[in-house]
């Protein structure tokens, strides 16, 4: 098996004194694996998550796509590690690779050389810190969705405010290559305001509904066809001479956030398929802000960071503000 390692424009690849490679990434950046047969070169089956152990995985991990193609491995925390890239070949045979992989803080040179890269965004699940239940179960139905050739279904994430909820569905959004749309629930008050959110749906696209606990009864009876049979009823003219006509959708998924799941319309909620967030374990909120300060140049020492990860209290929103603030001053 060859295996084929492409940083992007992740800076910073090197040799060790002993000429076994080695690769040097930035904390948060990342690089993506693929396997090909050595003979054929044809791209073979990289195997799921367990199959990719780290003697370190608090400096680095790796999550496949969707597809099983392909894999990133994604620099965690300062250190060394070496990670078994284990894919399975044409005609059934197990193989496997080493990769070992250096991760520390940019310096601030680093850092200005290559802002852009550095500051980049989360945009993929492998780039996600935590939830990683949940991540499993999206993967599936990503896996499914592909291999059926169809959208997504429609899902509830539920968490307090300022878990990722919104990132998490924008990185849905990039693994399916298609696009979104964002509709504030509390800012809308007629069914015409929720209308050209819908018919501008795109095949495949995700309409995200922000606080979905907010629509009316009657907003809500406006958008049960729309995710029951991927159709509106508009309805024309006045008393007498009002008439209904039917407009036929395209398939979209509908992800909808709540803090409130309980205060979702019920007849809206049987169409969703319900994510609960976890709460954010301490070393999670630590590796959210040590990637944030990384993307800012900032280097925050073990006691700065310990510092910043209390005083963020499990809010993502936080661990940012906190951020910025350090990088003012």
């Amino acid at each position: 098996m060859n295996l084929m390692l492409d940083q992007g424009t992740t800076p910073g690849r090197y040799a060790t004194q002993s000429e076994v490679p080695m690769h040097r990434l930035f904390i948060g950046a990342s690089l993506t694996a693929k396997a090909t047969c050595d003979d054929e070169g044809k791209p073979v089956q990289i195997e799921d998550v367990p199959a990719w152990p780290s003697t370190n995985p608090n400096v680095a991990n790796v999550a496949p796509s969707a597809d099983g193609l392909t894999a990133k491995i994604n620099a965690v925390g300062p250190g060394d590690a070496q990670i078994t890239v284990t894919a399975t070949t044409a005609d059934g045979v197990l193989t496997s690779r080493a990769v070992d992989v250096h991760v520390d803080v940019p310096t601030p040179t680093e850092v200005a050389t290559f802002a852009p890269s550095i500051g980049k965004k989360i945009r993929f699940l492998s780039e996600f810190i935590g939830q990683e239940q949940l991540k499993e179960v999206l993967v599936s139905k990503l896996r499914g969705a592909k291999i059926q050739q169809r959208s997504l279904p429609h899902m509830l994430f539920c968490g307090p405010p300022d878990w990722g909820k919104v990132t998490l569905a924008r990185c849905l959004t990039n693994e399916l290559g298609t696009e979104i749309q964002y509709l504030n629930a509390p800012a809308i008050k007629r069914p015409g305001e929720m209308l050209p959110f819908l018919t501008a749906a795109v095949g495949g696209s995700i309409l995200l509904i922000e606080d979905i606990d907010a629509l009316t009864p009657a907003l809500c009876e406006f958008l049960l066809p729309a995710l029951e049979d991927f159709r509106v009823d508009i309805e024309l003219g006045e008393e007498a001479d009002a008439r209904t006509i039917s407009m036929a959708l395209k398939r979209f998924t509908a992800i909808g956030t709540t803090t409130k799941p309980s205060r979702v319309d019920k007849r809206l909620a049987r169409w969703f398929a319900v994510c609960d967030f976890k709460a954010y374990s301490v070393d999670e909120v630590s590796r959210w802000v040590q990637s944030l300060a990384t993307n800012a140049g900032i280097q925050l020492p073990s006691d700065s960071l310990h510092l910043v990860t209390n005083s963020c209290q499990g809010s993502l929103s936080q661990a940012s503000a906190l951020v910025k603030k350090l990088r003012v001053y």
